[in-house]
């Protein structure tokens, strides 16, 4: 799900998910308009069963992008996470 172009790919695909988050975090600190970096974000927190904060960057990311060739499947993906949370919580 990790686009291969992006810095964050390289991370990714030694299965650093700490390094990963870290570097997807520091992009966002420095340019918080990259709306794509939400996505990945959110679903990586989603692959780590955080579903409160993956819920949060996949709704920011379709707020910006309501109408890509992946939305639906990420307003998708949401609506499936907020069951799952609400019956976690």
């Amino acid at each position: 799900w990790l686009d291969r172009r992006r810095p964050t790919a390289v991370y990714h695909q030694r299965g650093d998910t700490e390094k990963t988050l870290e570097a997807i975090s520091k992009i966002l600190a420095l340019d918080p308009h990259r709306s794509e970096e939400y996505r990945e974000r959110g679903l990586l927190m989603n692959s780590l069963e955080c579903y409160h904060a993956a819920i949060k960057d996949l709704r920011h990311y379709l707020s910006v992008h309501p109408e890509t060739t992946e939305s639906e499947s990420i307003r998708e993906l949401v609506i499936h996470l907020q069951k799952k949370y609400s019956h976690l919580h």
